[in-house]
């Protein structure tokens, strides 16, 4: 993965909703300088715990409480984490960043969980046509690719890139082939991704180690 591969998927979006294709300006050189040349990485990750209510027979209710990023920007709320929160700590931290790439690792299950507050048919529409409108946000969501959110009063925008689609594999598997199988973190990151499903019963200390491990290891990935 380079950010060569990163600024083609994102003209590539833009172009396909019709936005204009930045081409950067130009540098001594003549060569466009953009932030895929200069940027640097944030890597988000959120965590959720099993409330133990049955959604059905087979499926627990999960709330997403905790969600942070790679710069030590985080919220937390064990009764769990509402959009409007959410969306307003993307759009912030790009504010404060703007030069930065912002990225995930599968995070289907982080914006799933935090797109709770959408109604079925806001969340029915984002399904069918990848867009929809929320409040004053207007929130585009392309599965395994990329979670884009503006707001619509002060035009701040800010899109989340999920890497999966670059390494096609678990998050462990691709610690170890880019940072090795020696790597200080894997430990940790394998032992939190087996007790994910009962963090409920965890410290909240525990699991901000956790995140913290994998937002490090996701930022090292994205910088080979």
């Amino acid at each position: 993965m380079s950010r060569a591969e990163y600024m083609r998927e994102y003209r590539a979006r833009r172009k396909q909703r019709g936005e204009p294709v930045p081409r950067g300006s130009k540098s001594a050189s003549g060569r466009g300088v953009t932030k895929w040349r200069n940027g640097r990485f944030i890597a988000w990750d959120g965590e959720g715990v099993d409330t133990g209510r049955k959604i059905d027979a087979a499926t627990n209710e999960h709330r997403m409480t905790l969600f942070a990023n790679s710069d030590g920007v985080s919220v937390y709320d064990a009764a769990g984490l509402h959009t409007a929160t959410l969306l307003d700590m993307f759009l912030s931290s790009a504010a404060s960043n703007p030069t930065a790439i912002h990225v995930i690792y599968s995070g289907g299950y982080d914006f799933i969980h935090a797109l709770h507050d959408l109604s079925f048919t806001e969340l029915q529409t984002l399904a069918k046509t990848g867009e929809v409108s929320y409040r004053h946000y207007t929130i585009k969501y392309i599965p395994r690719k990329s979670f884009y959110v503006r707001n619509d009063r002060t035009r701040n925008a800010v899109t989340i890139w999920d890497v999966i689609g670059f390494f096609q594999s678990s998050f462990v598997v691709t610690i170890e082939k880019w940072l090795g199988a020696d790597y200080a973190d894997l430990p940790m990151i394998e032992a939190g991704k087996l007790q994910r499903s009962h963090f409920a019963g965890q410290s909240l200390d525990y699991i901000r180690e956790y995140n913290d491990a994998e937002l490090r290891a996701l930022v090292l990935i994205c910088e080979r």
